[in-house]
């Protein structure tokens, strides 16, 4: 016995009680095992929420007594674990697992759980809960951010014109309004289009491109809008949802707007204005949150003038203020 055990119990007259209120405190339970992770002693509380009658744990691999235990490796290693929070059916706990050592040589360890308790304690694991949740929702927005970043990188370069493009989209994707992009082919107004979406609130939904100047005026609206079962030969069995259904509470991205036809233009706008579609050969129509991203590698302004380009259209995605259009940007590449 050391000195200071010994002065323990020489010096305080309830020692005995101390002990006996450790070994049964019913708000702390107590774990011991020996130098092979056994089963030493497990305390009453700990054996009646593990459904044991008294001592039956003795003698048992501690593994094979508590779920998750890490007593053995504490036992392994020689290092404490202090603080760390153990999962359990009623809420996280917080748990301490330490060494015992006798004569420099680790002979077992000790873990202490704060098992059940007052209203001090409930506080705690709310608290905890609400920690870990906030933790996730930083983790999820740092990767976001590395995402975000990623693809910015993607678009090659360093000149002033293309470090002010970066700007630019840092600035606006976070704002949830229409975005035209405008530069000529082979310029990379996808990445654009990919740096936006990431960097937006939307970056969890889809994002959904469509060549504008690919879809032949007899598929526009299927492809767009999407249809119900049987609704033409050919058609799948269980219908289909369009473009702008894929999108929803994601982004579209209207790659070559500017070659559209106008009556795909015409089309195209009523679901703009609207933000409602309906299926082909259906008659449920369908509420659709998008936010819409466009490009082209024309001078919109100079098919509005000559007639090739609807000027209510050009509203709705150019960086126009008015009463019926609202706010939009553009990028320039």
């Amino acid at each position: 016995m050391s000195e200071l055990v010994l002065n323990f119990f020489l010096s305080v007259p309830f020692a005995y009680d101390i002990i006996d209120h450790i070994l049964s405190d019913p708000y702390e339970a107590m774990t011991i095992v020996d130098a092979k992770g056994k089963v030493a002693f497990l305390s009453p509380v700990h054996e009646k929420a593990l459904g044991l009658k008294d001592g039956e744990a003795a003698g048992k691999n501690a593994r094979d007594v508590i779920a998750n235990t890490r007593l053995h490796h504490v036992v392994k290693t020689g290092i404490a674990e202090v603080g760390q929070i153990y999962p359990m059916k009623d809420g996280p706990r917080v748990v301490s697992r330490h060494p015992i050592r006798h004569d420099g040589k680790v002979v077992g360890a000790v873990g202490r759980i704060m098992f059940k308790g007052p209203q001090q304690l409930e506080a705690m694991t709310k608290r905890i809960h609400a920690l870990e949740n906030e933790i996730a929702v930083y983790k999820q927005e740092s990767k976001d951010l590395v995402e975000g970043d990623q693809v910015l990188n993607a678009i090659i370069g360093q000149s002033f014109a293309i470090q002010s493009v970066r700007q630019q989209i840092r600035k606006i994707a976070p704002l949830d309004i229409p975005v035209l992009i405008q530069g000529e082919s082979g310029t990379g107004k996808e990445l654009v289009a990919q740096a936006l979406h990431m960097l937006s609130s939307r970056r969890d939904a889809r994002l959904v491109t469509v060549n504008a100047a690919a879809l032949p005026d007899s598929l526009v609206e299927s492809e767009l809008f999407g249809y119900e079962a049987g609704s033409f030969t050919g058609a799948d069995r269980k219908g289909r949802p369009g473009k702008f259904e894929q999108a929803h509470k994601g982004t579209i991205f209207l790659d070559e707007i500017g070659d559209m036809a106008l009556d795909t233009q015409s089309k195209l706008l009523r679901v703009l204005q609207d933000r409602v579609v309906e299926r082909v050969g259906g008659d449920k129509p369908k509420s659709v949150d998008f936010r819409l991203c466009s490009a082209t590698n024309h001078d919109l302004e100079e098919l509005v003038e000559k007639g090739k380009f609807r000027l209510d259209l050009f509203y709705r995605i150019c960086p126009v203020v008015s009463p019926v259009s609202g706010y939009g940007t553009d990028l320039r590449l």
